[in-house]
Parts: C-alpha cells; structure tokens; sequence
C-alpha cells in the first residue's frame, strides 16, 4: 500500500512544546529576516553615490527581497500555523495553507537561485576578471533576475497538479540536486 499522496500522521499531534518552539523560532527569524533585508535593499536602492549599483549588488538585493517575502508572509503564516496546532492538538489542512506553501515554495526557489546565480557572478569575476565587466552588466543581471522570478513562480503550480508530499519531496531534492550542481561546476 502505497502513502504518497496521503498523510499518514494526520491522527498524530505535535507536542505542545514542539508547536510552541517552533512558533517562537518563527517569529524570531521573521524580524530578524524582515529587519536584516529591509536594511540590505535600503543600502542599494538609497546609495548616494552609486557605489553599490554593480550586477553583483543587484543579485543581492535580489535575494534579498527573495529572503523579505519569506520573513513578510512565510513565516508569519507559519507562526500561525504553529500556534492553530497547539491549541488544536492536531494538524488542520486550511486553505490558506495552500497560499503560504505556495508563497515559502515561490520565494524559497528564488532565493536557491539567486544564491545560484551570486555563485556563478563571483565564479566568473574569480576566473575570468578582466572580462567580467563586459559579460555581466547590470542589464544581465536584471534579465537573470526576471529569469529566475519567472522560474521561482512557475515551479509551484505543479504543487496543484501532484499534491503536497510529491511536490515537497519533488522541491527538496531539486534544491539539494540544483545546490551540490551549482558547486561542483564552479569549483571543480
């Protein structure tokens, strides 16, 4: 018999404590996460002289703002989730569930990306410096930027096609997979 597709721990709660913790932690890393990038996007998009209007700098604004959805509405939903289970003393499915799932699978992705693609930026900036000014401009940058939030964007919608357990199993070994990739060809 096969459970994928089901949820085999639906009779199984989480312990008070678990939910309690988990929530607490949640909320920590929302501010943390909310506070830190808020004060990374303000740096580059308030830079009075210029100095941090590179490709490079616009990837990490990028991700950034990747890492700003996560603390804005991932986690908060998270937090909620959390505290719903402890005080239930069972999962309960809602549909709103679905949209922050969706939301942590959209901004997740994109933030692996962007990760991805800061790897590759100082990849070629490393090995090959005196070109690195002409074969990533910011106008690159950007265009890897839409790329990657287009991608982000529409892994996602697979999560209505093949379930929950499928497409998180699908997602963590694609990030795991897409990672390990990344760093054998650039530092192989």
């Amino acid at each position: 018999m096969s459970l994928i597709g089901l949820y085999p721990c639906s009779n199984i709660s989480a312990p008070t404590e678990l939910s309690i913790t988990s929530a607490s932690f949640c909320s920590i890393l929302a501010v943390t996460a909310i506070t830190g990038n808020v004060l990374v996007l303000l740096a580059v998009i308030i830079d009075p002289n210029r100095n941090l209007r590179s490709p490079f700098n616009f990837l990490v604004a990028n991700l950034a703002a990747a890492d700003l959805i996560v603390g804005c509405f991932a986690l908060p939903m998270s937090v909620e989730f959390y505290i719903r289970e402890s005080l239930t003393h069972h999962i309960t499915v809602l549909r709103r569930d679905d949209a922050r799932r969706v939301g942590y699978f959209i901004s997740c992705t994109a933030s692996l990306l962007s990760l991805a693609a800061l790897t590759i930026d100082r990849f070629i900036a490393i090995t090959d410096p005196l070109k690195y000014r002409i074969k990533l401009t910011t106008e690159r940058a950007a265009m890897v930027s839409l790329s990657l939030w287009v991608v982000s964007a529409a892994l996602p919608f697979l999560y209505f096609h093949v379930g929950y357990l499928k497409y998180q199993f699908f997602f963590a070994n694609t990030a795991v997979v897409a990672t390990f990739a990344v760093l054998c060809l650039t530092y192989a």
